[in-house]
């Protein structure tokens, strides 16, 4: 019924996700009386599922907001080689500053488009949550940024 990958397709598929792993992990148990995850594992290996199975396009929903912004930098940068269409739903300026295009929306409804630098120009939304999120980064010492 599942697909049937090998041992080093997992291993490989979780190592591009962050999770730096042996082999005897891909055989424990996870939940109660096993191995516990935390948000950010949970999310790395939810993403290293789907990646195993190649798909031409892949829709990350707030897929890291579980890990930190370098690590989700470091795994982002693995997957864009791998996979050849990415949608990207985030909040997080680092994430967003990664993607070949952004839109943004308001309400469920469409605002605008374009690279980071024309959105800051033609954008007043745009400026806004980027203001926001910088401002909100110096005042916490991070924002979304874990």
């Amino acid at each position: 019924m599942g697909d049937q990958f090998t041992k080093e397709e997992m291993l490989q598929a979780l190592v591009n996700c962050g999770m730096n792993l042996d082999v005897k992990f891909l055989e424990s148990h996870i939940g109660e009386r096993g191995l516990r995850l935390s948000d950010g594992q949970k999310q790395r290996v939810s993403l290293a599922r789907a990646i195993l199975r190649k798909p031409q396009l892949l829709v990350l929903d707030e897929a890291l907001s579980g890990v930190d912004a370098e690590t989700e930098s470091l795994i982002f940068n693995k997957i864009k080689r791998l996979i050849p269409y990415i949608i990207v739903i985030s909040h997080r300026l680092s994430t967003i500053l990664q993607c070949s295009g952004i839109y943004v929306l308001h309400d469920g409804r469409f605002v605008d488009s374009g690279l980071h630098e024309e959105l800051l120009n033609s954008c007043t939304l745009y400026r806004e949550l980027i203001k926001e999120q910088i401002i909100e980064k110096s005042t916490t010492g991070s924002s979304n940024e874990k």
